[in-house]
């Protein structure tokens, strides 16, 4: 596995989720309680959009271009920020996309005048965009 790196954050979390699930399945064991599973199902369902909404909208984004202009957008909250690209495409049309806060389909820091290629599903494979000055 090239480009998968672990570090103790990653570690960690892994482990205390680890711990809780088996917190959790000795004490369904010993209860009077027994969750619906239609409920966790739901539940479940509702946790996995949530994971992979975001890696499913990096591995469809497809963007071919030149970036004509970047403007930053502020954050209404925290310290993010997002930028708006006004890009050209191959065909001579202009189109916007937004990087946002925790996008990482684009870096929020293009010099206007940056050709971007970025195919579909090249997001697993590296940084999914490469630039052409």
């Amino acid at each position: 596995m090239t480009g998968f790196v672990w570090n103790w954050p990653i570690v960690f979390v892994c482990l205390l989720l680890v711990a809780c699930l088996w917190l959790m399945a000795a004490v369904l064991r010993k209860a009077k309680f027994r969750p619906n599973p239609f409920i966790v199902a739901i539940w479940s369902l509702w946790m996995l959009w949530i994971g992979l909404s975001p890696i499913w909208f990096r591995l469809n984004t497809a963007l071919d271009g030149e970036v004509l202009s970047a403007q930053d957008i502020p954050p209404t909250r925290g310290p993010r920020y997002a930028t708006k690209y006004a890009l050209r495409g191959p065909d001579g049309r202009a189109f916007e996309y937004i990087a946002g806060a925790t996008s990482d389909s684009l870096p929020r820091s293009l010099p206007v005048g940056t050709h971007v290629k970025k195919n579909k599903v090249d997001s697993l494979l590296r940084h999914g965009w490469e630039t052409v000055r």
